[in-house]
């Protein structure tokens, strides 16, 4: 069985796409779970965010975090 070159070339993309995606999760999960803990929020409900992943963003970009310091220390993102 041979591969045409159009297929060749879907896999090639469709492999690089897999791998920019899986490389997008390992900065996103991070950045997500530091914003959950801005709200008060354990950071692990970042997992969420790669089953609902435009639905949970939104709101972690558009909502303030609480004020002052929580749980999960100080407020860094505050004038002094």
């Amino acid at each position: 069985m041979t591969i045409a070159p159009d297929e060749a070339a879907a896999a090639y993309w469709g492999g690089i796409f897999l791998l920019a995606t899986l490389l997008s999760f390992v900065v996103l999960i991070p950045l997500a779970a530091k914003r959950l803990q801005d709200f008060g929020r354990p950071g692990a409900l970042a997992f969420l965010c790669i089953l609902f992943d435009i639905l949970m963003y939104l709101p972690l970009c558009l909502i303030p975090g609480t004020p002052g310091p929580n749980q999960y220390g100080a407020a860094t993102n505050q004038p002094k």
